[in-house]
């Protein structure tokens, strides 16, 4: 699998303002208060080590691109081939990725989208020492269609379903997940999880809507 490249401007834009509020700030203090003499100082470290880690960061990771394959015992990386001797290990920090064989480090806060976690997960599923992980993380879609819904490869008819309740699940730092409990007519209930974006947040309103059988969706939403 290929791991893409992210050039986020913001990044750089990012640094730029904080020297530039770093700059103002030692131009502009009191220099009789010791508190805003502290108070610039404090920011300037904080500034500093924050562009550090910013600049480390775009520059070694957001920037490049990344090759990852497995075939027969033998983890790929960039050119660089490890033997899985043991288990992998995989450590989250948002969305960024270290990877690891038994302790020794294969790449470390690599960020990876919603589509590549979903890809990675899938590839390294086999060879990790807690495989619940993959399972734990899913980033399925939710796709409507006239008389009901899917979720990956299954269907839901809303004339089957009694009620729908959503759940927000936070798992590794940052990550959120929709799950979905629905509640079938026969008092069954089953539940799937699907990633929280816009996109899925609408199409579930919009399932919502449907379920209350409301066709002027637009009514529907000035009513309240």
């Amino acid at each position: 699998m290929k791991i893409k490249k992210k050039n986020y401007l913001s990044f750089l834009i990012t640094g730029v303002i904080l020297f530039i509020f770093m700059i103002e700030g030692w131009i502009h203090y009191d220099k009789f208060d010791w508190k805003a003499k502290f108070g610039v100082m404090l920011f300037t470290v904080n500034a500093i080590w924050f562009g550090t880690v910013l600049f480390k960061d775009y520059f070694t990771t957001f920037t490049r691109n990344h090759t990852l394959r497995i075939k027969n015992g033998i983890l790929e990386f960039d050119k660089k081939k490890y033997k899985i001797d043991d288990y992998l290990k995989i450590k989250f920090k948002d969305q960024n990725i270290s990877l690891f064989i038994w302790d020794k480090l294969i790449f470390k806060n690599i960020y990876f989208d919603e589509d590549e976690i979903e890809r990675f997960l899938y590839i390294i599923k086999p060879y990790l020492k807690n495989p619940k992980i993959v399972t734990n993380i899913n980033f399925h879609e939710i796709k409507p269609f006239k008389e009901g819904f899917f979720i990956k490869h299954k269907k839901f008819y809303y004339e089957k379903i009694e009620k729908l309740e959503i759940r927000i699940h936070r798992y590794y730092a940052n990550l959120e997940a929709f799950d979905i409990y629905i509640t079938l007519n026969n008092g069954k209930t089953i539940k799937k999880r699907i990633r929280k974006n816009k996109l899925n947040e609408a199409v579930i309103l919009f399932i919502n809507f449907k379920l209350a059988k409301c066709e002027d969706i637009k009514n529907c939403i000035d009513r309240g």
